[in-house]
């Protein structure tokens, strides 16, 4: 069994994503794995007494017998004297994250495998130095320059993601897509890199607990849904357009990111859940009539991600409308594709109608990326 450390920008118990899930499966494959969480910053909204706890102390979790989460200290927030708190955070990061290293790793400081999935953590120690013997891999799941603002950030990002490349000895693409885009934007940086297709999955074992749930359906109407972060890269139009028909309700879970929930929850038939817990996403999905992928085809985050919600609508054998993405591509014979809000009304009633067989080949395939199967094949041969 190998031993794994996954370097994450993403708190363990924030919105359950590819990190949380390939880390989970690597230690059910009964790998040792630690988890570390970076980035989680304090707002007044999530204030408790544990949080305020975690601007002082790292929070240790033991998810399994193979997998311990290290959630790492609440950062101050740098909307507020911004120069102050970024200086602040770097600084108090440095010294948590050298102090993780020296518990956890001892005096040796290598694992057996160590993957990075954001480059701003090269911020914090020197990648040549940390496990010297280890299999170096960043799992890049984002063409994430553009999660930035300011160009400073983006510059920064970019000189130590190409410092990252450099350093690894493999690279991890959600997609052909994310791929291509990397090996155009980093061509001279890539070449004679090992790369690999790692795609998203969804945990079987809570897909195939689903049931009825009367709060996530509203009688008589068509329920159409979506999960998922409302933010920059979701085609708010779209789902305007929906919400014009009163014969449709929208289901959405997931955070607002771009502070449009007032504007969109004017329209009666829009119902609100706020962000569900990950057990509860397949049963949110299968009270729907039809499930929404509503990303903008223009967005650069859209044009490179591979959507783990899509995995998850077809698993549950779900009519999917979505925008046309590249994401797409490979499975249009199974969704519905909007090209023009004028199109809406007609596809979602073709949706509805579809052909009963359509349903077993979604699921079909969908079965094929089952995140044990994706986390065995990703380091088998390291």
């Amino acid at each position: 069994m190998k031993s794994i450390l996954y370097l994450s920008s993403i708190a363990w118990d924030f919105l359950k994503q590819r990190p949380q899930e390939i880390t989970e499966a690597f230690s059910m494959l009964g790998h040792n794995v630690i988890y570390i969480g970076n980035r989680e910053y304090l707002r007044a909204s999530r204030i408790n007494l544990k949080r305020i706890k975690r601007l002082f102390f790292t929070e240790e979790i033991k998810i399994n017998e193979n997998l311990k989460v290290i959630n790492m200290r609440i950062l101050y927030p740098e909307k507020v004297f911004k120069s102050f708190f970024k200086k602040k955070n770097l600084s108090n990061k440095i010294k948590e994250f050298q102090q993780i290293i020296k518990k956890y790793f001892g005096e040796q400081k290598d694992k057996n495998i160590i993957i990075i999935s954001n480059p701003m953590y090269l911020e914090l120690f020197d990648i040549e130095l940390i496990g010297k013997n280890s299999i170096k891999i960043y799992d890049c799941v984002d063409d994430m320059e553009h999660f930035f603002k300011e160009r400073e950030d983006i510059e920064k990002f970019k000189f130590l993601e190409k410092k990252l490349i450099k350093a690894v000895d493999e690279i991890w693409f959600t997609g052909e897509k994310l791929c291509e885009i990397y090996l155009e934007k980093y061509k001279s940086y890539i070449s004679g890199k090992k790369t690999k297709i790692v795609p998203n999955g969804i945990s079987k074992n809570i897909f195939d607990n689903i049931f009825f749930e009367k709060k996530f359906k509203t009688s008589n109407k068509i329920n159409i849904g979506f999960v998922g972060a409302i933010a920059e890269w979701i085609d708010i139009d779209l789902i305007k357009e929906i919400l014009k028909n009163d014969k449709y309700v929208l289901n959405v879970a997931g955070p607002d990111f771009i502070n449009v929930l007032p504007e969109l929850r004017k329209y009666k038939n829009f119902n609100y859940y706020g962000i569900i817990e990950k057990s509860m996403v397949p049963t949110f999905n299968y009270n729907q009539d039809i499930c929404l992928l509503p990303f903008k085809v223009e967005n650069s985050l859209s044009i490179s991600s591979e959507p783990l919600k899509l995995i998850e609508y077809l698993y549950l054998k779900k009519p999917v409308i979505s925008t046309k993405i590249p994401a797409i591509k490979k499975v249009e014979d199974m969704v519905y594709i909007v090209e023009s809000l004028d199109d809406v009304e007609k596809i979602i009633y073709t949706a509805l109608n579809e052909n009963e067989n359509i349903k077993d080949l979604r699921h079909r395939y969908a079965n094929e990326y089952i995140w044990e199967k994706i986390a065995y094949e990703a380091i088998k041969d390291l």
